[in-house]
């Protein structure tokens, strides 16, 4: 699968399938089409990269191999609070909690 792209052109930001000829989401506010970039690499398992005006890669975050099959809660919604639950479940029997920013198990303080 393409790694996300996501690039600004003409006064827009854009996301996209690297190699892709169109985006798949546009707009102007810079932060809210990076984080659906990041979000859409989180879920596809790819890299996120983000590219300036001028077509130089200024970011890169890997979402390779992070340990779970992605979900795509748009897609799948079902099996997506299903995972949920079962990473949950298994978290608090590890005496873990669940860190609300990044979704991931982190240890009890």
């Amino acid at each position: 699968m393409d790694d996300i792209e996501t690039y600004y052109e003409a006064g827009v930001w854009k996301c996209r399938r690297a190699q892709a000829a169109e985006p798949f989401a546009t707009g102007a506010d810079k932060d809210e089409i990076l984080a659906l970039g990041a979000t859409v690499a989180r879920w596809c398992g790819v890299d996120h990269l983000v590219v300036n005006a001028d077509g130089v890669l200024i970011e890169q975050n890997s979402y390779r191999n992070m340990g779970q099959p992605p979900v795509d809660p748009l897609i799948d919604p079902l099996h997506a609070r299903a995972a949920k639950r079962r990473h949950t479940s298994a978290s608090a029997h590890q005496g873990a909690r669940l860190s609300s920013a990044a979704g991931k198990p982190t240890s009890r303080r």
